[in-house]
């Protein structure tokens, strides 16, 4: 396994001086429950945790048919009600529901009281914490069609970006919860790559596939919060962003958050493709960024090669080249995320009460390669 899955700094932060009962109730969140999306995926499952039990459950199926957007803040309360109608479950994707469903409305629910909104985040990661335990325990124990090759680390990048959605409902962004938030990243990345090359040189074909494309979108993830941003961060996108069952067109993997003292004044949706033809550009409405495009150089098109590229600049050691890809990436990166917002806002695709902005494609199209326009 690399040597830089742990690099240095993802150590508990001391104690600080608590002067307000909001402090708190930061320090008590932050010390006593955070433990990192990386250290999650790394720990064992417990052989005497109680089995993985399907039963039906409709609230499932309730959040699926919601909008791929965030809701205004009329929809919290729903969101409230399938989080607490799912986090009893045992199953790994109604656990990452309720995750996503609470997270969702602490950060829309900005007239609740700061310590409601903080136990909507806690809750959050003790339902993702659970739901990436029992995926582990079903990818060793169960048939097939039970495997999800990547929900654990999908989910370990969810509780990897929590400190940024601790410090949005805070109203302040701290520059040390950037730096710890894109290490935890980067060491999941790192697991990630791990990965690839066990699925390649075992020949799975599907494992292979579904971790290359993780590992372009944590890619395109850290190619922008490689900057330490406050106010423009990347997060993974919600749960039901990810599939294309209903609203196909608003289908999506990350979100640009433009915050600014914990109000969220816009959310950017990006979709990462490997590739991306024709079928694709008529089909999605986020950005469409191209893996082995967007996000590569010259010869080095794959994954783990940009991740080594992201990972020698964190630690200093970049040789030029790697400089030049990283700096490369994130500027194309960050230039077609703004380019984006130029285009013409589509609000027939998200209700205006809504955060998540969809917007054409025609700017993009015209100053950047590999993206034909769809305009509406």
């Amino acid at each position: 396994m690399s040597e830089h899955l742990n690099p240095p700094g993802l150590e508990c932060r001391e104690p600080v001086a608590l002067r307000t009962p909001d402090d708190r109730i930061r320090g008590s969140f932050i010390l006593g429950k955070l433990s990192g999306g990386y250290e999650a995926l790394t720990a064992l499952p417990n052989a005497t945790d109680a089995p993985v039990s399907f039963r039906p459950n409709d609230a499932y199926e309730q959040y699926l048919k919601m909008h791929k957007v965030f809701v205004g803040k009329e929809g919290a309360k729903q969101l409230e009600d399938i989080h607490f109608r799912l986090q009893e479950e045992s199953m790994p994707r109604y656990l990452s529901v309720a995750g996503w469903a609470a997270a969702e409305a602490a950060l829309i629910e900005t007239d609740s009281s700061t310590s409601h909104r903080l136990g909507l985040l806690a809750s959050s990661m003790s339902c993702w914490h659970r739901s990436l335990q029992a995926q582990a325990q079903l990818n060793t124990l169960s048939s097939d069609y039970l495997k999800d090759y990547t929900l654990p680390y999908r989910t370990a990048l969810d509780i990897a970006v929590l400190p940024l959605l601790e410090d949005v409902v805070f109203g302040d962004v701290k520059s040390n919860t950037c730096d710890k938030v894109f290490q935890d990243c980067l060491n999941i990345a790192q697991a990630n790559a791990v990965r690839i090359r066990l699925m390649d040189k075992e020949n799975d074909v599907q494992g292979l596939g579904e971790h290359v494309g993780l590992g372009y979108e944590i890619n395109a993830l850290l190619a922008l919060n490689r900057r330490r941003s406050p106010t423009w961060f990347a997060i993974p996108s919600m749960n039901r962003s990810d599939s294309g069952y209903y609203h196909r067109q608003q289908t999506h993997d990350l979100l640009v958050i433009h915050q600014k003292r914990g109000e969220i004044l816009d959310m950017a949706p990006v979709e990462v493709k490997s590739t991306a033809g024709v079928r694709e550009r008529e089909r999605y409405r986020a950005l469409i960024v191209r893996g082995k495009l967007h996000l590569s150089v010259n010869g080095m098109h794959r994954p783990g090669q940009v991740l080594e590229a992201l990972t020698a600049d964190e630690e200093g050691r970049a040789s030029r080249r790697e400089l030049k890809l990283v700096g490369d990436i994130s500027d194309r990166f960050i230039a077609m995320v703004r380019d984006y917002y130029r285009g013409k806002k589509l609000g027939h695709v998200a209700t205006d009460r809504s955060l998540t902005n969809f917007h054409d494609a025609s700017v993009v199209a015209a100053r950047h390669p590999g993206f034909g326009a769809v305009v509406d």
